[in-house]
């Protein structure tokens, strides 16, 4: 029975994840084997700020990740993040020139490579990219043309971008900590692959990844991505925020956010409100605060008040940032919020409210062994897993003592080859 290996490092906010899964011929659903996580030291906002602590982050939770799977790895997909990524949609298009007017493979092949071939601003990478549809004769929303007839057909591509410099030192950290990238993935369009639908998808959709340090969307519509976006706030600005109202470390501002955080204030006083008529009294809370010899005590309804606000502020911005804020109606299927964040109660009564569409919460459930990374925090990493095996592409491994290869850049050309898996 052959198997093989495959790993992802996602590079969050929170936390950077490692995860290594087996697939074999007899069972083609990845089985988790390994996983590991470290704290994200020498990270910033997705970006590499101190090359020598990012490398020792990336090199402890993959070397956990590696000794609960027994193999030793020299490259992972990596999940990426962070403000400096952008997308945009690009065309192309040529007639068929041949009788029998047949679209083959290389067709497809050629017209997304000259799609992709766009000027992009110096300083900028490509780091991915995914046909929208195609189009044939005028008629739109196909998605494999391969072996339809037409005398002329058109590609609309989404493309990927990075700023270069992030990207080079993010290469760097990895391969310094011994392992090279096989690949670069936007954060939220890899968790798509372990929260979403496929009739999520078709439908049209928009998916809010709520990290620590970002938020990240992709927006679904007629069966391909629309629209990418990030933002540099996230759970950390909330923290912060309850750091500074109530004078106090971070680390207990965290664990406030944890415990007693409610993202809409009427979601956390309906019931209390209910019971206040029979003399139900109000959560309290004990702190420290910074410069005092007392404890102070607080109320929950206190501590929503601050993180509110921040909530909506995201979403707000989000909205108002998107292409297409006034026809969110063409996404039927609603928003799904994954990420860290997403486990905040509230947090799916604030979205609908913003936006003014149905959501739900995207948890990854569709490999083996899951165990405690059923979790929407795991949702990139579950989804890194997945489109490795959707592309059926192993990662090598490595004997112990081994010296990965210099680090190098996956040429787009080379990429355009399995365009219809990515």
């Amino acid at each position: 029975m052959k198997s093989h290996i495959i790993a992802g490092l996602d590079l969050g906010n929170s936390k950077i994840t490692c995860m290594i899964a087996k697939i074999s011929s007899a069972e083609p659903i990845p089985e988790i084997i390994g996983a590991g996580t470290s704290e994200p030291n020498g990270f910033s906002n997705g970006m590499v700020v101190n090359l020598q602590l990012a490398a020792q982050s990336i090199e402890s939770a993959v070397s956990t990740a590696e000794s609960q799977a027994g193999v030793k790895l020299t490259e992972l997909y990596t999940a990426i993040t962070g403000a400096h990524i952008s997308g945009e949609s690009s065309k192309a298009s040529f007639a068929i020139s041949r009788p029998d007017k047949e679209i083959s493979s290389e067709d497809v092949s050629q017209l997304i490579q000259q799609a992709t071939a766009i000027d992009i601003p110096s300083g900028r990478t490509i780091i991915h990219f995914v046909p929208q549809e195609f189009v044939l004769d005028g008629l739109s929303g196909i998605h494999d043309p391969i072996g339809m007839n037409a005398d002329h057909i058109e590609a609309n591509v989404y493309v990927v971008t990075a700023t270069s410099t992030a990207i080079q030192n993010i290469q760097k950290a990895v391969y310094q900590a011994g392992f090279n990238v096989r690949k670069f993935l936007p954060q939220p369009v890899v968790a798509s692959f372990s929260v979403l639908e496929r009739s999520d998808q078709e439908l049209g959709c928009m998916l809010i990844d709520i990290g620590a340090g970002t938020t990240d969307i992709v927006v679904f519509y007629n069966g391909g991505i629309y629209d990418t976006l990030s933002l540099n706030l996230g759970g950390n600005d909330i923290t912060n925020d309850i750091a500074i109202g109530f004078s106090i470390p971070r680390p207990r501002a965290e664990e406030l956010k944890v415990k007693h955080g409610v993202a809409r204030s009427d979601f956390a006083f309906t019931k209390k409100t209910v019971k206040s008529r029979s003399s139900e009294k109000p959560t309290l809370i004990k702190v420290h605060s910074l410069g005092k010899n007392t404890d102070r005590i607080i109320d929950q309804e206190s501590l929503v008040s601050i993180i509110a606000p921040r909530v909506e502020e995201i979403f707000a911005l989000l909205y108002r940032k998107l292409k297409f804020p006034v026809d969110l109606e063409l996404l039927p299927a609603g928003i799904i919020l994954t990420g860290g964040g997403a486990k905040m109660p509230g947090i799916k009564g604030l979205a609908e409210r913003v936006f003014g569409i149905p959501t739900k919460i995207g948890i990854p459930n569709t490999v083996q062994s899951l165990n405690q990374y059923k979790d929407s925090s795991f949702s990139t990493s579950v989804g890194l897993i997945l489109y490795a095996s959707l592309n059926n592409d192993k990662c090598n491994i490595k004997k112990m003592g081994k010296v990965p290869k210099k680090p190098v850049f996956v040429s787009v050309s080379n990429r355009v080859k399995k365009w219809l898996l990515e």
